[in-house]
């Protein structure tokens, strides 16, 4: 019988086509969704119902379509972006407010920030100047086992600073498995599945997450905290605050990766290895010199990098904001030609395409969300009602809450979790008497710390897919990181954010 005409033998022994089993995979998948779809709609109105007849209607269904939104990103019953519009619709339709005072959430200076960081990034990856960067880092670190894991997380954490997680792992991934395979297949002390290959993707991975701590264009959950800062409770961070709490955290989360991978869990079981240099100076020989494109878009990005960190303290209140500057540096990309006579310009909207547009109708639902929970004031409700709470211990609350946080961010999306996350944080703090933002940038950042599974973040996806490590190896490492990151997450709240912002 040939392959195409074969048949699975399911275990009571019917014979089922090839495209059975698909089909009842998507049959799960859409029951689960409508599950999703139904069950916010009714939690949200239970909510409604719940809440005390006392309360103004607005509040109430602020807290209904809290709820639903919530449901909804969690489990992703619908894409995540589509959630994000809904407050377009249900605010109004429900005389909660009115649509011109809900659409100016999606015009924030913060969705701008990202937009210009985005173009940045695209441009650099057009031109392959992060590539560049990732093999020079490496090769100044050194090539041995322990530096070259901590070499290769250094250049993707660098790296996922500026450039989607996701992206960067994609990028540095392929390059450290073609390390591995090198060093195994020449059998220089090492089998296959060596613990140096396990560290070396696993720290690529972690490298990815522990970066996008570092700036507000390092995550979009960094953004939907900043803009919640901004919009709700008024603090007006700017980009060198954010990094003068996100780099911190992303230094002793870094060295905290390398211990746990090279020191702890999976130390190399060899000192040296030969040919390491050899393969990333080959790879960057066969780049050539600096094309003009890498040359210009490295001025424009570093120039812009200083503009973002200078100028809030040469010119403190001007109108030029960090979005201003993003999204200037942004048009100047498809300003500067690289090949006047050919009409190549540094950026071209094929590229530009590729933009997450999802992204930023995300940020613009967040806010929308967050404006009335304040507005509304359901988040003072929310802090009367935990208000018992205060007599607890500030750390020990705090302590909890990024535990449970980082818990649920393994098994959901971060970006998701913090947006329907931190406006309840925010009001939880106020009702306790502590200081909001110190809740909600330890609960922004917590939400990122997902180093246990696969499905807790991208850059693990990638990992977990490229076949280098196993699931009980990659649990068996993160829950060092996770509990690490308990730790360190709580003490920037506690230590860094106040005197910061």
């Amino acid at each position: 019988m040939s392959d195409q005409n074969s048949r699975s033998i399911s275990s009571t022994g019917m014979k089922q086509s090839p495209g059975m089993a698909e089909n009842v995979g998507e049959a799960s998948h859409y029951n689960r969704r409508l599950i999703g779809v139904f069950g916010g709609i009714a939690l949200g109105a239970l909510v409604y119902i719940l809440m005390p007849s006392d309360l103004p209607h607005e509040t109430r269904v602020t807290a209904a379509i809290g709820i639903l939104m919530g449901v909804w990103w969690v489990s992703e019953a619908v894409p995540i972006p589509v959630t994000a519009l809904t407050p377009l619709v249900l605010f109004p339709a429900l005389s909660v407010a009115p649509l011109e005072d809900i659409a100016p959430s999606y015009a924030s200076d913060i969705i701008f920030l990202f937009m210009g960081g985005f173009l940045l990034a695209l441009t650099m990856e057009r031109w392959n100047l992060h590539y560049r960067i990732a093999l020079n880092v490496v090769l100044r670190v050194g090539t041995k086992p322990t530096r070259l894991v901590a070499g290769f997380m250094l250049a993707t954490a660098l790296l996922s600073m500026w450039v989607s997680n996701t992206a960067t792992a994609m990028m540095m991934i392929p390059m450290g498995m073609a390390v591995v395979k090198m060093v195994e297949e020449r059998r220089i002390g090492l089998q296959k599945n060596s613990k140096f290959g396990i560290a070396l993707v696993l720290g690529i991975a972690y490298g990815a997450t522990i970066g996008s701590f570092g700036t507000m264009l390092g995550s979009p959950a960094n953004l939907i905290v900043v803009g919640y800062l901004r919009e709700s409770l008024g603090v007006p961070v700017t980009f060198l605050q954010w990094m003068l709490v996100g780099v911190p955290v992303m230094i002793v989360m870094y060295v905290l990766g390398v211990l746990v991978l090279t020191k702890w869990v999976w130390r190399p079981e060899v000192d040296e290895l030969s040919g390491g240099r050899e393969l990333f100076e080959s790879e960057l020989a066969g780049m050539g010199r600096m094309s003009t494109g890498e040359r210009m878009i490295a001025v424009i990005f570093g120039s812009t990098a200083i503009c973002w960190i200078a100028l809030p303290l040469i010119f403190p209140g001007t109108w030029i904001t960090d979005g201003v500057v993003a999204m200037t540096a942004g048009l100047l990309t498809f300003m500067m030609p690289v090949r006047p006579s050919r009409g190549v310009m540094l950026m071209d909207w094929k590229s530009a395409e590729k933009l997450p547009w999802g992204i930023l109708l995300l940020f613009g639902g967040g806010l929308a969300l967050s404006s009335q929970i304040t507005g509304t004031g359901l988040s003072a409700w929310i802090g009367d009602a935990v208000a018992g709470l205060g007599a607890l211990p500030v750390w020990l609350i705090l302590c909890v809450m990024v535990a449970v946080l980082l818990m649920l961010t393994e098994f959901t999306s971060s970006t998701a979790t913090v947006a329907a996350f931190v406006p309840v944080v925010g009001g939880i703090a106020v009702g306790i008497g502590a200081d909001p933002t110190v809740f909600v940038v330890a609960a922004g950042i917590a939400c990122m710390c997902a180093f246990m599974l696969p499905v807790g973040t991208p850059p693990n996806a990638i990992a977990f897919a490229s076949g280098a490590v196993t699931m009980q190896q990659m649990v068996r490492t993160g829950i060092y990181m996770n509990i690490g990151a308990i730790f360190v997450v709580l003490a920037a709240g506690l230590f860094l954010v106040p005197p910061v912002f």
